[in-house]
């Protein structure tokens, strides 16, 4: 059985994924989505968006760490608005 406040828990964290995703580069977006929600290897989202296999490694770090870079500066909009 699910719990409703878990249930809040996840659809909160849905929405902040998708408002950092949406805040991304398309190719950060892009090359994450593949990854991380499609569940492509960095060989088959280097075929599906036409760059080498390192750029997508490239493109996949710097995307992960632009994200955590938006997702604290949510974090501490939050903190500072309660």
């Amino acid at each position: 059985m699910v719990e409703e406040g878990s249930t809040r828990l996840n659809s909160a964290a849905e929405d902040r994924v998708q408002d950092i995703l949406q805040s991304l580069p398309v190719r950060y977006r892009e090359v994450l989505i593949y990854r991380f929600l499609l569940h492509l290897s960095v060989r088959e989202t280097a075929l599906s968006i036409g760059v080498t296999e390192t750029n997508v490694k490239v493109i996949q770090f710097r995307a992960l760490k632009r994200a955590a870079e938006l997702d604290g500066i949510a974090i501490s909009l939050l903190a500072r608005s309660n």
